[in-house]
């Protein structure tokens, strides 16, 4: 039986899959919260940051999750070849990949790449794949989702604004099915900082259940302040609210998330004609899906499974249009 591993190695997080190429479904998983910046962190406590003792370290970190996906699957995985997207070909990664300019085929073809092959220290080849870059834009990762959704749209006419939200998140613009643009929302990350170590901190208490009736009519409200007006002003009414008796704080928690992402999605009132489709973990589809209805912005939603399954799926999608030789070498079986 061919399998593979994904290694989906972001900033905050680490993700190795194992892979039955024959129809890709997921045969093991390990997780944890080993991010690019955590082990990044690390490699500068060393003495020696040489490029070979940092890719050593790394691949150490690699072998470990590896070792822990053997004991979930109870079988031998030598000898794998793993695919690598995300922060991993970062400047802080494995090795720097160089970012691949727009325009990107949206099937893989044109994307970057760089191969490490299995050596006595560590035995798996290991496929690095690049990011996307514009002329004042850069993304790693979301690439690999985008070719992984799209080659799950049956009715995909080569048209589309992608949104895929997060800590950066990202609004794709695919015309001619090819990437002709995009532009990244630090909206996770402002909320983060906002919540954590503004002034706002003390006037807000963190809820991460989302409850339509409970938390809806706070969050819309906060849409539709982040639809007007400066948002650093807007910001500040989050401390007034409090102060004149308008809101508690757990209210408050959600207006702030609804400000936010009102903000970010005001720019969808520039897409034009083209048919917008939310690409959500499920975390984070409620507040979106209700953030668009406020707004009165018809999309397509792509399922939280489906974006589950997309990175495995888009990793395997530009492997086989990019690498058509010795296909064995790359992914081994047992």
């Amino acid at each position: 039986m061919v399998r593979f591993i994904s290694c989906d190695w972001g900033t905050s997080s680490f993700r190795l899959r194992l892979i039955d190429t024959a129809d890709l479904k997921v045969v093991g998983e390990e997780r944890n919260q080993r991010g690019i910046s955590v082990v990044y962190r690390q490699f500068l406590e060393l003495k020696e940051k040489s490029p070979s003792i940092r890719e050593s370290f790394y691949k150490q970190v690699i072998s470990e999750g590896v070792e822990a996906l053997e004991k979930s699957c109870k079988g031998d995985l030598s000898g794998l070849m793993i695919i690598c997207s995300g922060m991993v070909t970062s400047s802080i990664g494995l090795r720097e990949v160089p970012f691949t300019p727009l325009p990107f085929d949206v099937s893989g073809k044109n994307l970057g790449m760089d191969f490490i092959g299995a050596s006595v220290d560590f035995g798996h080849p290991l496929l690095l794949l690049s990011g996307l870059r514009s002329d004042t834009d850069v993304m790693r990762g979301e690439e690999s989702e985008l070719v992984g959704v799209i080659q799950m749209l049956d009715d995909f006419s080569g048209e589309g604004l992608f949104i895929l939200p997060g800590t950066h998140s990202k609004h794709v613009r695919v015309t001619g099915y090819q990437v002709s643009e995009f532009t990244t929302f630090m909206t996770g990350e402002f909320f983060d900082l906002l919540c954590q170590q503004s002034i706002l901190k003390d006037s807000i208490s963190s809820d991460d259940t989302f409850d339509f009736t409970r938390s809806g009519e706070s969050f819309r409200s906060g849409v539709k302040a982040g639809l007007s007006g400066s948002l650093l002003s807007q910001a500040f009414l989050v401390r007034t609210r409090v102060l004149f008796g308008k809101a508690n704080k757990t209210d408050n928690y959600h207006y702030l998330s609804g400000l936010l992402i009102g903000n970010e999605l005001k720019e969808l009132t520039n897409s034009g004609n083209l048919p917008i489709y939310l690409c959500c973990t499920s975390h984070l589809e409620a507040q979106y899906r209700l953030a668009l209805k406020t707004l009165g912005i018809d999309v397509m939603i792509i399922p939280a499974a489906t974006m589950d399954q997309a990175v495995v799926r888009g990793q395997f999608k530009i492997y086989n249009q990019n690498l058509n030789h010795e296909r064995s070498i790359f992914l081994g079986s047992f």
